[in-house]
């Protein structure tokens, strides 16, 4: 999954650097943030609040947590920090850029109606 992902984020950005047509900037853009954001949510998944509460049982079920989480805690944890750096990295994108592409993302991805 983490390789799909980088090859689709690295074939969109080299489209993004090379494109001929300013509109191969704004196309590959929009891939750009489906990719990021899609890859995200495979891998870690979104926290939600629902009815003021925090959900996150499909975060527990990620990738990340249930599967790299497991193999880190008892089969590698030397590594053990380098996992908690980088789950609170992953936290703080939930926390901020995902949130801040929320509007470009519905407007690229769904045509919402005040485009």
């Amino acid at each position: 999954m983490l390789g799909l992902i980088h090859l689709n984020i690295s074939s969109a950005f080299r489209i993004y650097l090379k494109g001929d047509e300013p509109y191969d900037t704004i196309y590959t853009s929009k891939q750009l943030l489906v990719t990021i954001n899609e890859g995200y949510k495979q891998v870690y998944h979104y926290l939600n609040v629902i009815d003021g509460e925090l959900v996150d049982d499909k975060r527990k079920q990620s990738y990340w947590v249930k599967d790299m989480g497991r193999l880190v805690s008892k089969e590698i944890q030397g590594i053990i920090n380098n996992y908690k750096s980088i789950t609170f990295a992953l936290d703080d994108y939930d926390n901020l850029q995902l949130k801040q592409m929320t509007k470009p993302g519905n407007l690229a991805i769904h045509y919402d109606k005040n485009a």
